[in-house]
């Protein structure tokens, strides 16, 4: 059978199913960074995995195996049934998306948010600049206390350490991964912003695939900032009581900052997948 014909058959099932909603049917397409071409299609029935290449797994727990043929893919989270792409890069999964599940309060207004303390249960949401339309491409922003538990099961807030592994395997070096601040090491911040939508051309190389996009952020005092010219991620590991390390890129800056501040920060979100 022709690849074209298989495709179309293929096509025509996936649209089946979702016009119907088939339960307990998840999809998951991989395939190879290089030519960007799906490869293979599994299709996971009752959560257990189908698929020569993938390993397998039941419940929530699935098993990516390390293989050249499934570098890429789709997730679906079925708790909103929103679907994430996933890349994997050295030995970890990721998502190449920010989260964009609505946990903990949502909170639109100022000083409802600048009310929130720096502590592991004001959870709260919202969106870059209160803007519905900013969800699909840029995900929620989320208070620490929220972010620490917010990722589907099998999944999970990347801790300081597996920021660290990520960085090292773009290139940045180990003497210089533990240090504070912009770290001028390999250039990493240009290799995970995407290729397009950051200002004044600060786009970067996207050679991994992580796809980090400029999100923005919003203060603690409830204020928005840097829609469009940075974007800052949780790590899920506590720097003290009041603060949590996180990872800060930024258009005019080819690295990656890495520091705490307060936890009643709205960052996003990358999950990682659990091994």
């Amino acid at each position: 059978m022709r690849k074209s014909t298989k495709l179309f058959i293929i096509v025509v099932i996936l649209i089946f199913l979702y016009l119907f909603n088939a339960p307990e049917i998840l999809i998951i397409k991989t395939g190879k960074l290089t030519n960007q071409s799906l490869a293979n299609s599994y299709i996971l029935s009752s959560f257990k995995i189908v698929g020569e290449d993938e390993g397998s797994g039941n419940g929530n727990n699935y098993h990516f195996q390390n293989s050249s043929s499934s570098n890429f893919g789709i997730f679906i989270d079925t708790r909103d049934n929103q679907s994430y792409k996933w890349v994997l890069i050295g030995s970890q999964v990721w998502m190449a998306e920010n989260l964009r599940y609505t946990s903990g309060k949502y909170i639109t207004d100022s000083s409802q948010w600048a009310d929130l303390g720096d502590n592991n249960y004001d959870a709260a949401y919202c969106w870059s600049n209160n803007e519905q339309n900013n969800k699909q491409e840029y995900g929620a922003l989320y208070t620490y206390a929220s972010a620490k538990d917010v990722c589907p099961a099998g999944w999970h807030l990347p801790s300081d350490s597996e920021w660290k592994t990520l960085e090292k395997h773009l290139g940045m070096s180990s003497s210089y991964a533990d240090n504070t601040g912009w770290r001028s090491s390999g250039s990493v911040g240009n290799k995970l912003k995407s290729t397009s939508g950051w200002n004044n051309n600060g786009n970067g190389t996207n050679n991994n695939g992580f796809m980090a996009l400029p999100g923005g952020l919003r203060y603690s005092n409830g204020t928005f900032d840097g829609l469009g010219n940075n974007t800052v991620f949780w790590s899920a590991t506590e720097y003290n009581s009041s603060t949590a390390w996180y990872r800060y890129l930024k258009y005019n800056n080819s690295e990656v900052n890495r520091y705490n501040y307060s936890k009643n920060v709205g960052r996003s979100v990358r999950c990682l997948k659990d091994f």
